[in-house]
């Protein structure tokens, strides 16, 4: 890790818009600092040298700890790239997870006052690595600047998710961070590429790894995929407040509970006990889906809501079924067509898909894959010659 890289990095953002902090800190009267927080599954036991580096922060010495909470003074980066407590990360890197807080908060009460960062913090699934970041995060910069007009701050968080961020050109009051945060959420329709909002990461209060800290649970380093520069990723205040009065409209989306893993596929009625004897006769020959893989990933997160899959079993079909079923761009697809379905929505027959219907174009995946035909004349006992035509599946 290049040293100088990562403390201009944390320098940058532990300061922020460190220039409307300060003036509002003088308006509000209080001494600002961004919370800075180390925490591990064991305890950390101090050498000298840690101890001497501990001491010029807090101002004493614990013996060890698991969990240990700082309260840096938001300053210029290039007063902060002189600060203790960047020398105290490096010191800890690997041995404890560091985040860093979106809210400023007051040095006295510890309570957040204002916010000049904007953090949304997605997992994505297990094991994500940082070429499948790189993909996703292409799209999603694309997309902010098509919807927002800026590029926002991407970083990835080492295990299995990544960080959305963006600057604020004026510090706003603490309570507009939540709704401020559902508003970029909305406009940007992140739910359209499986990506969910955590409740907890809402909160003012929270902490967000920064780049190149290791990422304990795996062991991964966080890594920004762009270029860490303020001016690039800077919401104008017209904006943010719009973003903020879309959040409080909407509300919080409240994460779904841990969908239960089943090992068989269930399902009735005429369309979803098609699909279930269709996707089970397809199974046992093998066969991987090359072609509309995209389509057909959206009408098995339909087909999975009205058969009562969880999404795990669903996503274990995708697997099965597709080639390159976890790439992001089918599994995104996927949940979003799963959580954003209701059984009034359209699902097509088997027949439709495989054979084709003009008035359903959408949902067709054509004559190009000639195997899912052969599936489905097994899977009803039908001869070739009897492909065209007949009732749906």
């Amino acid at each position: 890790m290049p040293e100088r890289n990562a403390r201009r990095v944390w320098a940058v953002l532990l300061a922020g818009n460190y220039k409307d902090v300060q003036q509002k800190a003088v308006e509000s009267d209080f001494i600002p600092a961004r919370r800075v927080q180390f925490y591990g599954d064991k305890t950390v036991r101090l050498n000298k040298d840690l101890m001497d580096v501990v001491k010029d922060v807090l101002g004493s010495v614990p013996r060890g700890f698991k969990a240990l909470q700082l309260f840096v003074p938001v300053w210029p980066p290039e007063d902060l790239i002189k600060h203790p407590v960047l020398e105290l990360i490096e010191a800890l890197n690997g041995r404890v997870n560091v985040a860093f807080s979106d809210s400023v908060l007051s040095l006295s009460t510890k309570e957040p006052v204002v916010f000049d960062t904007v953090t949304l913090d997605f997992d994505v699934k297990e094991d994500f690595t940082l070429d499948e970041a790189r993909q996703l995060t292409g799209t999603l910069i694309e997309l902010s600047r098509r919807e927002l007009g800026i590029e926002p701050l991407l970083i990835y968080t080492g295990c299995k998710g990544i960080h959305i961020k963006y600057f604020l050109r004026e510090a706003l009051p603490a309570e507009f961070l939540k709704p401020l945060k559902l508003g970029v959420y909305a406009i940007m329709g992140l739910g359209n590429y499986g990506l969910k909002v955590d409740e907890k990461t809402l909160d003012a209060k929270h902490v967000f790894k920064p780049p190149f800290v290791i990422n304990t649970k795996c062991g991964g380093l966080s890594v920004p995929i762009n270029e860490v520069d303020i001016e690039t990723h800077v919401l104008d205040p017209a904006l943010a407040r719009g973003l903020v009065k879309i959040g409080r409209l909407i509300g919080a989306r409240s994460a779904p509970a841990p969908p239960k893993v089943v090992a068989q596929v269930v399902g009735g009625g005429d369309v979803v006990g098609g699909w279930r004897r269709f996707i089970e006769a397809w199974l046992n020959t093998g066969f991987l889906l090359y072609d509309c893989r995209h389509r057909f990933s959206c009408i098995l997160g339909r087909y999975c809501v009205r058969a009562g899959l969880s999404l795990d079993e669903c996503l274990e079909l995708l697997r099965r079924l597709i080639a390159d079923g976890d790439a992001p761009p089918y599994v995104n697809r996927l949940r979003y067509c799963y959580e954003t379905t209701d059984k009034t929505q359209y699902l097509p027959s088997v027949r439709t898909f495989v054979l084709g219907k003009k008035k359903e174009v959408w949902y067709v995946c054509g004559d190009d894959v000639p195997e899912l035909a052969e599936i489905l004349r097994s899977m009803r006992g039908e001869k070739k010659e009897a492909t065209q035509g007949g009732q749906h599946g």
